[in-house]
């Protein structure tokens, strides 16, 4: 059984079992073509975004035909489907995946768990807070778009704001446990070596791992629009270390978060895109769904097709309570 992929399936019906005739090693080869690929994006002129587009999209063909074609004839009957990933499969965006004529999350609404444990979170009714609250720090102005996405953010829901200055860890420690809705946009930082020092840079400091953990929420969704805040430490027994843990303990229903570094502009457009949506009255998981659609579309969709690289929106992914706000 060393090295061999299995897959269980949970429904109404009860648990199946599917072994997959798919050596880890190639699982893993796939996945560094596809981060090299991701990495290269940022370093790259507009011209090249074809190119990287098309390769990415192979390797993402690739690892759908090993992972979930197999799969498929079992699943076509939902419309949302919970992925619970192991090992180095909490590094992949499962919602990415491409038969060949389409991106996954294009036939199915995807949320993800960390592990079997949290399956209460997807189906956890939301909690008590009220309105929301967007923090918007640019990093000594590296981060520009940060701020405006904070301030778009709170206006579709006539939230409030702790902008630059005032976005410091006591304020948001103080006023987090009142809203049903945080959104943070600001510089993230994922620390492998010490996971409790991962973080967001506020002003006159970090709010780090360690530091969510002694917060107590009551919000239906949490945001964390920055870079690789849904990165974790993978230890013992699959269990994630980082900050997707720590909110999840600290009472969060729901979080979005990223699987890599994200570009400033795009995510701006991206999240504001998001929270049209849920302001329309979509659940949580539709509205993210949307808000990718409208970037893979292309021309008159997001930028006139500048952000179709799964780069610029596949990152963010939902975990936990996927229904409404």
């Amino acid at each position: 059984m060393r090295g061999q992929l299995v897959a269980f399936l949970v429904t109404a019906e009860g648990v199946q079992f599917r072994r997959l005739d798919c050596p880890l090693a190639a699982i893993h080869s796939l996945l560094r073509l596809l981060w090299l690929n991701l990495r290269s994006v940022p370093r790259s002129s507009p011209d090249r975004l074809d190119a990287l587009t098309t390769n990415a999209r192979g390797l993402l063909q690739q690892l759908y035909e090993h992972l979930l074609a197999p799969l498929a004839d079992d699943l076509d009957s939902y419309r949302r489907l919970t992925i619970v990933p192991h090992g180095p499969l909490h590094y992949l965006p499962f919602h990415a995946l491409h038969d060949g004529e389409h991106y996954l999350l294009q036939r199915w609404e995807i949320h993800y768990l960390p592990g079997s444990s949290f399956v209460r979170y997807a189906a956890e009714a939301p909690l008590n807070g009220a309105g929301l609250l967007a923090v918007g720090h640019s990093d000594d102005g590296r981060l520009p778009h940060a701020v405006q996405e904070a301030g778009s953010v709170a206006k579709l829901f006539e939230g409030h704001t702790l902008l630059e200055h005032q976005a410091t860890l006591e304020e948001l420690q103080r006023r987090a446990p009142g809203y049903r809705i945080l959104h943070l946009a600001a510089h993230g930082d994922f620390r492998p070596d010490n996971p409790l020092f991962s973080g967001l840079t506020l002003s006159e400091g970090w709010l780090t791992t360690l530091d969510i953990f002694n917060l107590r929420l009551n919000a239906s969704l949490v945001t964390l629009s920055a870079c690789q805040t849904g990165r974790n430490v993978v230890a013992g027994g699959d269990e994630l270390l980082g900050l997707m843990r720590a909110f999840l303990c600290a009472g969060a229903a729901s979080l979005v978060l990223s699987l890599w570094a994200v570009e400033d502009r795009s995510t701006e457009i991206f999240m504001t895109e998001f929270y049209r949506q849920l302001a329309a009255g979509e659940d949580k998981g539709v509205a993210l769904r949307d808000a990718q659609v409208n970037f893979i579309r292309g021309p008159g969709a997001a930028q006139d097709g500048a952000y179709g690289h799964p780069y610029f929106w596949a990152p963010f992914f939902l975990v936990g309570n996927a229904g409404p706000l």
